[in-house]
């Protein structure tokens, strides 16, 4: 990542203008970025649509190499040139929606093929069955981002960093975004209905919320290549800058116009709020797209950014004498507790994003129903990071989690399924419980819980010296 060179526009050309809330100086930045900086006390802060984080994707492969790739196609498609123009690097935008669907349902008992005598015993006719739905979802927010071929699959494997203006690649410009991210919201909610009305159908009491675990904005990099064949025909070749690839040929109206190239004469409104990206203790913080909550790798305490405002978020471990013992993170809500111990009781939900809910799920409520009371401490230590899920997406979890626990009782079950989802309070903190390996699974020891082991452990974060 390079800085502003000297050859660009000069900041004093921009419109609107930031004010430093740490020394009232003047920050200048580019249009649909989200990271701007001080010049003058060097203070990192977060801007954008509700404060929210951008990210993008570093381009793989030089412009030189990706000019040559589009030299390259014109010649195999016999197409004529008198003029090949330097490459631009282009940042094209992507909205990137990943979540997942949380469902209870009431099935009705199955018919007995034929009449038996009743069974002694109390009967239970009914069952009450969780599902959820994992979906990832890619909504181009500039047409030639439709173009790149994969694009959710690139943005679930790739590494992602912020959208920072003073650090982006050299030769590389954002794309203005025409799409706001309301539209996006509404695109995903629609390709969503689809199973919601293949559900109405089948006859069953249900009752879901949807617990997203992002909405980013992604800027996925390109290069454009403009070409000539005399005084006219002019077009451009549109080559992917992670894969050295040639995606499309683009001519007349396809071509982007010079104002959709985000520059400083082309800004976004002040915010009200500038999030700065560092700790209170002073350390800057090392942001990462899969983390939603930002720890601090000097002091330990932990951030979240949620629309425009940064929450400490307190933390509680739960000792443990196994060295070797794997911490998972979970939201812990409930009313009391203090520095050094959770409430408890407490209800208990996920933080960390794994691949199998479901067990997730059970995991929780088993714990809730043995929530450890005692062997507590404030003190983080070298424990891991891996806290995937907000506060937001645990209270859509404590929804899911509730229904658990009722659904040992008919009556409390179908109070559960009417009732609209209600707004679960914010949630006391988040707490570190070790788990310990068994086999292919993880096991609490105190409650006897486990989850399986693939696909749950979050990553470590190092510790800054």
């Amino acid at each position: 990542m390079t800085s502003r060179r000297d050859g660009d526009p000069a900041p004093e050309a921009a419109l609107l203008r930031f004010e430093c809330p740490r020394c009232a100086g003047t920050i200048h930045a580019l249009r649909d970025v989200s990271a701007v900086a001080c010049t003058f006390c060097g203070g990192r802060f977060f801007v954008g649509d509700a404060g929210d984080v951008g990210w993008m994707m570093e381009p793989r492969v030089p412009l030189p190499e990706l000019a040559e790739a589009a030299h390259r196609h014109l010649r195999e498609t016999r197409r004529r040139i008198t003029r090949l123009e330097p490459p631009q690097g282009l940042l094209l935008p992507v909205y990137w929606a990943r979540g997942v669907r949380l469902e209870w349902a009431l099935l009705p008992p199955p018919e007995p093929p034929e009449p038996s005598p009743p069974a002694p015993g109390p009967a239970i006719p009914w069952e009450a069955v969780f599902e959820t739905t994992v979906y990832r979802r890619a909504v181009a927010a500039h047409p030639l981002a439709a173009r790149l071929a994969g694009v959710t699959t690139r943005l679930d494997a790739g590494v992602l960093v912020p959208l920072d203006p003073d650090r982006l690649p050299e030769g590389y410009r954002p794309l203005v975004a025409p799409l706001s991210r309301e539209r996006a919201e509404a695109e995903v909610a629609r390709w969503q209905e689809g199973r919601a009305h293949r559900q109405a159908g089948r006859g069953i009491a249900l009752a879901g919320v949807n617990a997203r675990h992002r909405m980013n904005r992604v800027a996925m990099p390109a290069a454009l290549v403009p070409f000539a064949f005399r005084s006219r025909d002019r077009g451009a070749v549109l080559v992917d800058a992670l894969s050295g690839r040639v995606r499309a040929v683009l001519e007349g109206d396809a071509l982007p116009v010079p104002g959709e190239i985000a520059g400083p004469g082309r800004m976004t409104a002040p915010a009200e709020v500038l999030l700065p990206l560092e700790c209170a203790c002073g350390w800057e913080l090392s942001l990462r797209e899969r983390d939603a909550l930002q720890p601090c790798p000097h002091c330990g305490a932990c951030w979240e950014l949620s629309g425009r405002r940064r929450r400490n978020v307190r933390q509680w471990v739960l000792e443990s004498p196994e060295p070797a013992a794997c911490w998972l993170p979970f939201w812990i809500f409930g009313e009391g507790g203090g520095e050094d111990a959770p409430p408890a009781p407490a209800v208990v939900v996920p933080a960390y994003l794994g691949r199998h809910p479901v067990p997730q799920l059970h995991l929780a409520a088993r714990l809730c129903r043995s929530f450890p009371g005692e062997g507590w401490s404030a003190d983080w230590g070298d424990r891991h990071a891996g806290a995937a899920m907000g506060s937001e997406e645990g209270r859509a979890w404590h929804w899911a989690v509730t229904g658990a626990l009722s659904r040992e009782n008919l009556a409390a079950f179908r109070r559960f399924l009417d009732a609209p989802p209600a707004a679960a309070p914010e949630p006391s903190g988040l707490g570190w419980i070790p788990f310990l390996r068994a086999g292919g699974d993880l096991a609490e020891p105190r409650s006897g819980a486990r989850v399986r082991e693939a696909g749950t452990r979050p990553w470590r974060l190092p510790r800054a010296a």
